[in-house]
């Protein structure tokens, strides 16, 4: 809200300026000489009982911890720990268990969650040592004692030595747990008994702004009250120690809620200044969806073949992942995606490149490096083609939908957290945006913004800044047998970073929502910027250059662009489009009734000749596209003198010689097709080629000719 006096206005205070007792307080005793906590280092029994060890920031967010329940009193029972994602929250929650457990006497943890799909990757990280994402050792020991990790539905009364006990549970079932009775549930009286510390992941959901959200918010914190407040009459207290990367300082009531319960801050961008993640570049582009998906396969295998040949060993598999706003736009896509890798063939693609070339949409560093790949290998195009084919072959692409949307709740959960495994073959996951959420995947270089439906208000570009946030963590590749958890090539002039360490996020080039995106990545501190072609880099000459004849009389030379003439675009192909007379499609058959004994036939394919197919369908579609309107169409194909030319001529759609080829079940004669489904194929062609003509029409293009322009 904002008050105007008759004076002045009330500014907001932004969140980066915004004061937190518990850190200020903690950092000051870090310098102080006299304080206790002064040079305080965490224990060895942490790092070495934990799979990873620990960074500096997460040793400092233990330390600052440590300070608040040894230096304050009394000792704050809830605190937060607002941290970046991919920066390793459950790797601290693992070792604040341990510090908690040894130096504080604590055995019982709750860990809450707001969605199944986090509580299952917990599950892995904190209780099943058979899982990959497991992050203690197998054998944990502290003052030569071992001890036990143990997942309980509800903390004994009578607790074995050695033991910590860990119950892992949704914020919704604790609060229904705790307010209706029965039996075998964790009541009131457990954490009576018992001294419990709660763990609270991705606490921001549970801090509210709408109606709703604000009675669910009421639950939980009254729920989370009583816990905390169960032991008020006992020297060891209930804890809660909440963790989010997302939560809204900028607002005044959660400011005011969490001001002197921060204990630790380590935001996004300080993160990715440090080098934990990746760099993050948008690839902007007025491509068709289509489009952008064979651009986007071209980038990831030449991401793979480039790793190979700057010396990364072991496996190095990129993966891409196609956002969608609905799950049946998902699953469309799913299948269009399938069709375009068995469709593919050397001819097509190269006529694809060379058409991306000259296309100002496309101008992006990483796409013209790969693009000069494939044509400098132009004689191995037919093998690489068949690479991309067993690569990206419909059995390596995971479609993480249900008709709920909950991709990770619904037998997905494995395959989308163990992508980095080299037993996981996928290179492909298509999902909607719910998938922004427990979700750990290190090896995600590219995320494409599926435009069919999709909307551009705040809160969608929100959600898309979130995914880029978590698609951002850093992939620790092997270079010549090396690990590293840092990015390494920051000072590189090389393309190393371009493929090895940057997320490129393929998204459309419309400046409204640009602005919005842009906006929203802001506002979660999340730097990115475009890639564009050859950007300009400021370079510092050394004065003994400049005295040299290569300074004073040297040249660089630049690919000189041309003004493409309205009368270059004279027929269907300079669109792109490869236009024969024998046009091959798949019949989109829907729930049709066949004999029992044709249940496996289904599954084989032959193709049908449509006889029945003539130029009134080309025609009929036309009238149900509006693009097709003569005025409309004339923008795109300035040459046109007439829609029957459009329709019959030789060098556009040629409607009188065209013959028509259906794949269909193998059981299916030409009598079986319909009139509408012969027409609806004819509609989607159609739609296919607006989307062309849009954007094959440019007006620049590169060159074969160089300019020179001296150095000095």
């Amino acid at each position: 809200m904002r008050v105007v006096t008759s004076m002045a206005k009330t500014r907001k205070t932004p969140a980066n300026a915004r004061k937190f007792p518990l850190v200020n307080q903690a950092e000051q005793a870090e310098k102080d000489l006299f304080s206790q906590h002064q040079g305080y280092q965490i224990p060895e029994y942490i790092n070495a009982n934990l799979v990873h060890t620990l960074r500096d920031y997460q040793d400092e967010a233990i330390r600052n911890y440590h300070y608040t329940q040894t230096q304050i009193n009394p000792n704050p029972q809830h605190v937060l720990f607002n941290m970046a994602t991919g920066s390793g929250k459950t790797d601290l929650m693992a070792g604040l268990i341990l510090y908690l457990y040894q130096e504080h006497n604590y055995r019982n943890f709750l860990f809450t969650v707001n969605t199944n799909s986090v509580l299952m990757k917990t599950k892995d990280n904190l209780v099943n040592e058979n899982s990959e994402k497991y992050l203690f050792q197998n054998k944990i020991e502290i003052d030569g004692k071992h001890i036990f990790i143990k997942q309980v539905e509800r903390f004994p009364r009578i607790q074995q030595d050695n033991t910590i006990y860990i119950k892992l549970s949704s914020v919704q079932k604790v609060s229904d747990d705790l307010f209706v009775l029965k039996e075998n549930t964790m009541g009131l009286s457990d954490y009576e008994n018992q001294p419990v510390a709660v763990l609270a992941d991705e606490a921001h959901h549970y801090s509210a702004s709408t109606k709703s959200e604000k009675e669910a918010e009421n639950t939980w914190e009254s729920a989370i009250n009583k816990i905390l407040r169960a032991r008020d009459d006992k020297e060891q207290k209930n804890l809660l120690l909440e963790f989010t990367a997302t939560v809204d300082f900028d607002k005044e009531v959660i400011y005011n809620k969490y001001r002197d319960k921060v204990v630790y801050r380590y935001p996004l961008n300080q993160f990715m200044f440090d080098g934990y993640s990746k760099q993050v570049k948008r690839i902007e582009t007025s491509a068709s969806d289509q489009d952008k998906m064979l651009n986007v396969v071209l980038l990831s295998q030449f991401r793979k073949y480039r790793a190979y040949a700057e010396g990364v060993t072991g496996t190095f598999k990129p993966v891409i992942m196609f956002k969608s706003a609905k799950v049946a736009v998902s699953l469309e896509a799913n299948k269009v995606f399938n069709e375009l890798i068995q469709n593919l063939n050397v001819t097509d693609l190269l006529a694809f490149i060379k058409r991306q070339q000259v296309l100002d949409s496309n101008d992006s560093s990483a796409l013209e490096l790969a693009y000069n790949y494939y044509l400098k290998n132009e004689d191995d195009l037919a093998k690489i083609v068949r690479e991309i084919k067993q690569d990206f072959d419909p059995r390596n692409v995971l479609n993480a939908n249900d008709t709920s949307g909950n991709m990770l709740e619904k037998g997905q959960y494995e395959a989308l957290n163990t992508l980095e495994s080299p037993n996981n073959l996928y290179r492909v996951v298509f999902a909607v945006a719910k998938l922004t959420e427990g979700w750990d995947v290190l090896n995600l270089y590219d995320i494409v913004r599926i435009e069919q439906e999709a909307v551009t208000n705040k809160n969608a570009t929100m959600v898309e800044a979130q995914l880029i946030g978590r698609g951002a963590r850093y992939y620790p590749f092997e270079l010549e047998g090396v690990k590293s958890y840092q990015r390494r090539f920051d000072g590189d002039s090389s393309n190393k970073q371009l493929f090895l360490e940057t997320l490129h996020y393929h998204t459309m080039n419309e400046p409204q929502y640009l602005k919005q995106l842009v906006g929203s990545l802001k506002q979660m501190d999340l730097p990115t910027g475009q890639d564009k072609k050859n950007p300009p880099i400021e370079i510092k000459l050394k004065p003994a250059f400049k005295k040299t004849d290569t300074y004073k009389t040297g040249k660089i030379y630049y690919n000189e662009a041309e003004d493409v003439a309205d009368d270059w675009f004279d027929s269907i192909q300079k669109y792109g489009i490869t236009h024969k007379t024998d046009i091959q499609r798949s019949l989109n058959y829907g729930t049709r009734e066949v004999s029992y004994q044709a249940t496996v036939a289904l599954t084989e394919t032959k193709q049908i000749h449509i006889d029945r197919f003539d130029n009134r369908y080309i025609k009929k579609a036309i009238q149900r596209l509006e693009f097709y309107q003569f005025d409309n169409l004339k923008k795109y194909l300035p040459l046109l003198e007439s829609m029957k030319e459009f329709i019959y001529g030789e060098n556009w759609l040629n409607a009188s010689k065209l013959k028509l080829f259906l794949t269909a079940p193998k059981e299916y004669k030409s009598t079986d097709i319909t009139a509408d489904e012969i027409l609806k194929v004819t509609i989607d062609l159609l739609k296919e080629y607006e989307v062309k003509f849009k954007s094959g029409y440019v007006k620049k293009r590169g060159t074969s000719r160089f300019v020179g322009y001296p150095i000095s």
